[in-house]
């Protein structure tokens, strides 16, 4: 992985632990048992994120474009996985688990307002 990659990986992801941080009391507030679930989500994102980033580089370098469908489905089956475990649980955690998943574009927007600052 090019080292660009790499540090906007780890900023993705310490913004994602501060987003993380900050919502996590407030669905807590608002939906006790599902504090856990959101952060599931979010964490499926961020894995996701960096799965999409280490396969999009190794399309990019190797030239291979087996890659980007290998990580593709791979990607999807790991999302897919975890959604179906925590519906199977309890159907209504499917709603924090989606705000969770989509608390991570906060922190991808937050990541580029700071890279259109510097």
């Amino acid at each position: 992985m090019e080292n660009d990659l790499r540090i906007l990986l780890k900023k993705v992801a310490i913004i994602d632990l501060i987003v993380g941080c900050m919502l996590t009391p407030i669905v807590y507030l608002f939906l006790k048992g599902a504090a856990f679930i959101f952060v599931v989500g979010l964490l499926v994102a961020l894995v996701n994120f960096v799965q999409n980033g280490f396969f999009s580089s190794l399309t990019i370098y190797k030239t291979n474009q087996a890659f980007s469908f290998v990580g593709y489905v791979l990607r999807m089956v790991i999302v897919l996985l975890v959604a179906m475990l925590v519906f199977k649980q309890n159907q209504s955690n499917i709603i924090p688990f989606i705000f969770g998943y989509s608390a991570h574009y906060i922190s991808i927007f937050l990541y580029g307002l700071s890279v259109k600052n510097d």
